[in-house]
C-alpha cells in the first residue's frame, strides 16, 4: 500500500500477457528469428561483401643480399654499392612485396674481416624470415640497418634460403652479390646444381652488381646450374630493374572445380544436362590421328518459346609461342534423334583457333525458336573437335548452356545503332589501383566503372575483368603498357591483347579484338560497335537487328568480361609457361559502360523442360521471340526482400500493440 495525502492506492499489480499474447509472441518471435537466419542469397552476399580478387601471385621468391666489406665501395652512381643496394632492394620490396610471398636472407654484416674472423665471418648468415605476403617494413628495417664488413660466405646462404622456400613447390632465389665467394668450400656452382637437382621447379637467378670478370664468371655459373639467368647491375636503378627481372614470376593459370558431365559418343544416347545445370566441365576425347575428328552429344530439355545459347570454352594450358598446329571446335543444336536435324538461329560455328590468338577460345551456338522453328522437348548438343592442335590429348573445356524465354521487346531501343561516342578520358583517372584479374571468368574481379586498375602480366597468362552492363550503355575503355622488364632484344611485336566476351561467354572477336605494342607508353582506345540491347541477337532483317558478330555479342544485360593476354610470339614452338620465369609487362587498363542505363526486355516466366507455356503476347517481329538477362543465379529479389521486412516491421509493430493493450487491461 502507498498513502499519499491521506489516501490510500495499491499498486497495480504487473501484468503478463496471456496465454493468447504468449502465443502470439511466440510466433512473431519464432518468424522473426526464422526470417533473420534465412541464409543470404548468393548474390546478396556478393553485393554485401568485398570483391573477392583473384590475385595472380609470382611463385615464393627469396631474396640473398651481399652486405660484406667490399659493398663499401664508391661506384654505384655516387654511393656506395651498400647504400645503392639498400635503396633498389627497398624500391624492390614496395613494388612487389603485393605480388610476391617475400622472403630475405643476408650475409655479411657482423664480423670483421681479419684472418682470426673467418670461421665466424663464414657463418655470418641472418634469415630474416621465408616466403610471406605483405609486411614489407620487416624486410626494409633489417635492410637500413646492414653495415657492410665481414666474408661473403654464398653457398651456405644459398643453401639458408632454398631451406625456406615451401617443399614441394615451385621457387625462386634471386641473388645480389658484388664479388666472388670467399668462403669455401662448398664450391658455390655445385651447391647451386645440388640444390636445383633437389628442388621442385626451383630456379637460382643472379645479379652481379659492379663485379669483376671473375666474380661475374661464378655468378653466371650459379646462375646456370640453377636454371636461371645471371644480369649486371652498375647503380640503384639498374639494381633494381634487375631485381624485379630475376624475381619475375610464372604464368598462373586455371583449373576448372565444376561438375564433370562428359558427353556420349552415341547420337542416339546423348548424356542428359538436368535441368538445373547452368554450366559443368567435359573432356573431348583425343583423336585417332590428326587427321581425324571426334562428336560428343548431350541432351538439353527446353520449353516451347525457348531459345537456348551454348558456348564451349577451351580450358587453355599457359603456353607460349606459336606451334602453328590449328584447333576447332564446332558446336551443333539438333533435334529428332538418328534423323537429326539442325536447330541453329546463329552459330559460332566451325571455331579455327590456334595457340596463339586470344585465350580463352571459345565456340558457340544458339538455337531457333522452340516449338515454333524447332518442334520438340529436347534438343541434342554435339560438340565436334578436329585439327592436329594437341591432337592425342584430352581436350579440357567447360560448356555454359543459357536457356533464353520469351521476352516482351517492344520498349527497347533499336539494335545496331551506331552512334559517335568519345574515347574514355584516360586524364579524369586519378590514380591507377593495383588489382590483377582472375585468371578465368568464376574468377574474375569487378572493375569500377571509369576507374583504373594497374598489373603485370606474363607471357601465356589472362588476366580476365568483369564490367556490369545494362540496356542502352556502349563499352568503352583503354589499355595501355607502362613498363617493360624484358631485355631489350626481346621480340617488339610480341602483342599484349584485350578481349571482350558477353555474359555467356560469347566472343566479340577479330571486330573487337585489341593489340598493344609491348612498348612503354604504347597505348590503345576500344569500344563496342553499338550500345547494348536486346535486340543486337537477331538479324537485320527488319532494319532492327545486328549486322556483325561483334554487334550481337552486346545483347544480354549482366557482366561482360575483359581478358587481357600476353603471348611471346617470338618462338617457333609452343612451350610451357607454367614452369618457367617470364619477364613481365606492366599495364593500365580502364573501361567503362557510356550512356545512361535504360529498361531491358521483359521476361517471361517459363521452366526449362516444362511441356506447358502460356503463348506469346503477339509482336511485329522476331525479336520478341528469346532471351533473359543475366538473372540472379538464386536468392531473394530486392522485391521478396523488402517485402519481408515491412513485413517483419508490421509484425514488431502489431507485437508491441498487443503488449501495451495487454498492461493496460
Amino acid at each position: 500500500m502507498v498513502q499519499l495525502a491521506g489516501q490510500s492506492f495499491r499498486k497495480p499489480a504487473r501484468r503478463f500477457p496471456n496465454r493468447r499474447h504468449k502465443t502470439f509472441l511466440a510466433l512473431i518471435t519464432s518468424f522473426l528469428l526464422f526470417t533473420l537466419s534465412t541464409p543470404v542469397s548468393s548474390a546478396q552476399a556478393q553485393t554485401e561483401s568485398p570483391t573477392t580478387q583473384s590475385v595472380s601471385r609470382g611463385v615464393p621468391t627469396m631474396m640473398v643480399l651481399d652486405s660484406s666489406g667490399s659493398m663499401v665501395t664508391e661506384d654505384a652512381g655516387g654511393q656506395s654499392r651498400s647504400d645503392a643496394a639498400k635503396e633498389a632492394a627497398n624500391q624492390f620490396i614496395d613494388e612487389l612485396a603485393g605480388t610476391l610471398d617475400l622472403g630475405l636472407v643476408t650475409y655479411g654484416g657482423n664480423t670483421g674481416e681479419t684472418p682470426e674472423e673467418y670461421e665466424a665471418g663464414c657463418q655470418d648468415i641472418s634469415v630474416v624470415r621465408g616466403p610471406t605476403s605483405g609486411q614489407p617494413d620487416q624486410l626494409k628495417d633489417h635492410i637500413d640497418g646492414l653495415q657492410p664488413r665481414g666474408y661473403t660466405p654464398i653457398g651456405d646462404s644459398l643453401k639458408a634460403a632454398a631451406a625456406e622456400l615451401p617443399e614441394g613447390e615451385s621457387g625462386t632465389i634471386v641473388l645480389v652479390s658484388d664479388g666472388i665467394a670467399t668462403c669455401t668450400p662448398p664450391p658455390v656452382c655445385e651447391v647451386a646444381q645440388e640444390l636445383a637437382d633437389q628442388g621442385v621447379d626451383l630456379v637460382i637467378n643472379t645479379v652481379g652488381f659492379n663485379v669483376d670478370e671473375s666474380a661475374r664468371a661464378e655468378l653466371e655459373c650459379i646462375a646456370q646450374a640453377g636454371n636461371g639467368t645471371y644480369a649486371d647491375a652498375s647503380d640503384a636503378d639498374s639494381l633494381v630493374a634487375e631485381l624485379k627481372r630475376a624475381a619475375t614470376r610464372t604464368a598462373v593459370g586455371y583449373e576448372s572445380d565444376l561438375e564433370q558431365l562428359d558427353g556420349n559418343d552415341v547420337q542416339t544416347e546423348p548424356t542428359q544436362i538436368p535441368d538445373d545445370v547452368k554450366m559443368f566441365q567435359a573432356n573431348l576425347p583425343a583423336l585417332e590421328n590428326k587427321d581425324g575428328e571426334v562428336t560428343q552429344y548431350w541432351s538439353i530439355p527446353v520449353a516451347d518459346y525457348e531459345r537456348v545459347q551454348v558456348t564451349t570454352s577451351y580450358i587453355a594450358p599457359v603456353t607460349v609461342g606459336s606451334g602453328g598446329d590449328y584447333l576447332s571446335v564446332k558446336n551443333e543444336l539438333q533435334y529428332g534423334g538418328d534423323q537429326a536435324e539442325t536447330c541453329h538461329r546463329k552459330i559460332g560455328g566451325d571455331s579455327i583457333l590456334d595457340n596463339v590468338l586470344a585465350k580463352p577460345l571459345v565456340a558457340n551456338v544458339e538455337s531457333d525458336v522452340i516449338g515454333t522453328e524447332c518442334d520438340t522437348d529436347e534438343l541434342t548438343l554435339a560438340v565436334t573437335r578436329s585439327e592436329p592442335f594437341q591432337w592425342n590429348e584430352e581436350l579440357p573445356v567447360e560448356i555454359v548452356v543459357k536457356r533464353l524465354t520469351h521476352a516482351d521487346t517492344s520498349d527497347l531501343p533499336l539494335g545496331d545503332q551506331v552512334r559517335d561516342i568519345p574515347d574514355i578520358d584516360v586524364a579524369t583517372v586519378d590514380s591507377w589501383e593495383p588489382l590483377t584479374g582472375g585468371s578465368w571468368f568464376s574468377n574474375a574481379p569487378e572493375l569500377t566503372p571509369g576507374e583504373g586498375i594497374e598489373a603485370e602480366i606474363v607471357p601465356g597468362e589472362n588476366h580476365i575483368y568483369r564490367l556490369p552492363m545494362a540496356t542502352g550503355q556502349q563499352l568503352h575503355g583503354y589499355a595501355e603498357v607502362v613498363e617493360n622488364t624484358a631485355p631489350d632484344d626481346a621480340n617488339v611485336t610480341d602483342k599484349l591483347g584485350v578481349a571482350v566476351f558477353s555474359p555467356t561467354r560469347q566472343a566479340a572477336g577479330v571486330d573487337l579484338w585489341t593489340d598493344v605494342p609491348i612498348r612503354e607508353n604504347a597505348g590503345e582506345y576500344f569500344e563496342a560497335p553499338s550500345p547494348l540491347t536486346y535486340l543486337n541477337m537477331f538479324s537485320n532483317d527488319g532494319g532492327f537487328g545486328s549486322t556483325n558478330n561483334a554487334t550481337s555479342v552486346f545483347t544480354l544485360e549482366g557482366d561482360y568480361y575483359l581478358a587481357v593476354h600476353y603471348n611471346d610470339f617470338s618462338g617457333g614452338t609452343t612451350r610451357d609457361a607454367s614452369d618457367r620465369q617470364s619477364a613481365p609487362v606492366r599495364y593500365r587498363l580502364v573501361a567503362d559502360a557510356y550512356g545512361d542505363a535504360e529498361p531491358g526486355p521483359v521476361f517471361d516466366e517459363v521452366s526449362a523442360g516444362s511441356s506447358e507455356s502460356s503463348s506469346p503476347s503477339e509482336q511485329p517481329n522476331e525479336s520478341d521471340q528469346a532471351a533473359e538477362s543475366e538473372d540472379n543465379e538464386s536468392g531473394f529479389s530486392p522485391l521478396i526482400a523488402g517485402t519481408i521486412v515491412a513485413l517483419i516491421v508490421v509484425f514488431a509493430a502489431f507485437a508491441s500493440w498487443m503488449v501495451l493493450k495487454g498492461r493496460k487491461k
